[in-house]
Formats: structure tokens, sequence, C-alpha cells
């Protein structure tokens, strides 16, 4: 069970001036900080109240079906900007299995933990979605980690495959272990950091080498095109293509629907 919550600092209206007794008074910085807070405290506030209820709806309803939920598992995360901090007294996200009819009993009412990057537990501090850790910031440091890992492991296969393997032997080998984790989910790897990018380039272009078995400091562009493997950053490119052609052709999620605007949609005949 997956409940994630996003701050936005936007997308409200906050007040221009604030009026006491008649008489008008621009706010200064401080007090103008000071309604920004008080108007984000409303708004978390209404989100997790929100979530609650839905979240009660659905223990009332696993419990009328006689369905167990692991609670010790349920946890929930709240994506934000690494400028932006949670308030402290905001709500508690609960799994509360009382219903309208009934007294509330606190023994079945369990407050739920958060993921966040600095939690004591490091399996809490990134949520895994699909084979893709989710960290509150959305740095994907704990995918890359994760990631980097794998192939580091593969790299060592590789090496020890090189001496009794031809070319075309280590070629699908390499396909069968680095492109397929730096293929998974190409449009994630497009939100990488540069530095996040060059760790999973550099495992790359030494997996190159390898199965070359070219020198450690050869240039590895003319490897790639030589023996047609992608380099990360056509990956990416490639993965970016596809789900843009997608969208144009109306084969992509309902989500995506209407959310770009297309050249021939544009006012006035305007032509990029």
């Amino acid at each position: 069970m997956f409940f994630s919550a996003r701050l936005r600092g936007g997308g409200g209206s906050l007040p221009a001036s604030v009026h006491f007794e008649g008489v008008a008074a621009v706010p200064g910085p401080s007090e103008f900080l000071l309604a920004f807070l008080a108007w984000i405290i409303i708004i978390i506030n209404y989100l997790i109240n929100s979530i609650n209820q839905e979240i009660n709806k659905m223990a009332i309803w696993f419990k009328a079906n006689k369905l167990a939920v692991n609670k010790t598992k349920t946890k929930f995360i709240i994506f934000r900007s690494k400028g932006k901090k949670i308030p402290i007294n905001i709500p508690q996200l609960v799994y509360n299995e009382n219903d309208n009819y009934s007294p509330n009993d606190l023994n079945v009412v369990t407050f739920l933990e958060r993921y966040h990057d600095k939690h004591e537990l490091n399996d809490c501090r990134a949520y895994k979605l699909l084979g893709i850790y989710l960290d509150e910031h959305l740095t994907f440091d704990k995918q890359v980690s994760h990631t980097a890992n794998k192939l580091n492991r593969s790299l060592y296969c590789i090496r020890m495959a090189k001496h009794n393997l031809n070319l075309q032997g280590l070629r699908s080998l390499y396909f069968a272990l680095i492109h397929s984790h730096l293929s998974y989910c190409p449009t994630i790897l497009n939100c990488l950091s540069t530095s996040n990018k060059n760790k999973l380039a550099k495992i790359q272009k030494k997996a190159i080498r390898i199965i070359t078995k070219s020198r450690y400091n050869d240039h590895t562009a003319p490897l790639f095109i030589g023996h047609k493997i992608l380099p990360l950053d056509k990956i990416i490119k490639k993965g970016k293509l596809n789900f843009m052609h997608s969208v144009y052709y109306n084969y992509s999620p309902k989500s995506f629907e209407n959310v770009w605007t297309k050249n021939e949609e544009r006012l006035g005949n305007y032509q990029l």
C-alpha cells in the first residue's frame, strides 16, 4: 500500500493586504512569510485529513470482507523539494478501523510511519515501486546506488568470462547484464542529476571496453558506434522519444492526455 503527498509552493492565492478594523496594512516580508506558512499548514492539514478519511473507508471495507492488512508495512511518503520543510504540528496519518456507528476504539488505530531520508532504518529512506526507489526529494540517489551495485557485480562476471567467450558472446552478456538495467525506465533516468548520470555512464564505458578487450583509457564513442550499442545518453533520448510518440499517437496512459499542446493546435498556425 502506497500513499503519497506532495508539497507545492504555488497554486493558491495569498492575501495582498491584511485588514485590521478597516485599515489596510501592507504586510512586510516577515508577515508575508507567516501568512505563506499558515497557508501551507492549512493545505497539508486538509490533505492529510482527506487521506485519513479514505484510509478509514478502505480499512472498514477490508474488515467487513475479512481481509487483513499488514499495518507494519503500511507506510507513506511526502514528496517535497529540499528547501521545503514539513511543519511539525500537522495531523498524523493513521490506519483507523473504527466505523461511524461504533465507539472510537484506540486499539484499532495505528499510526503510520513515514519514509524520509533521515530515517534510522536504511530501508525506510526510499520507497521501492516497480523496481524504482523513490526518495522524498526525488533525487533518485538510492536508485542510482542500487543500480550501480548491480552493474559492478555484472562487470565482474563479464571480466571473468572475457577469456572464454568470443565478441558475440560477450556482447550478448553485456545486453543481458548491463543494458537491461540501463534501459529500464529511461524516462526516470532523465530526471537524474549530472553526477548520477556520470556514475552510470562510467560503468557502461567500462563494460564496452571489457567486451571489446580495449585498453582502459580508449575512447568509447567509436566502440559504441562500431558494435551498435547505445550509450546512456542515447538510451535516455530514445526513451523520451518513445514516450512522446505514445503521447502523440494516443496510446499512453490516460493521465497524460491534454498535458502538452501540439503545434497544429496552437493559434495563428504557428509552426516551430
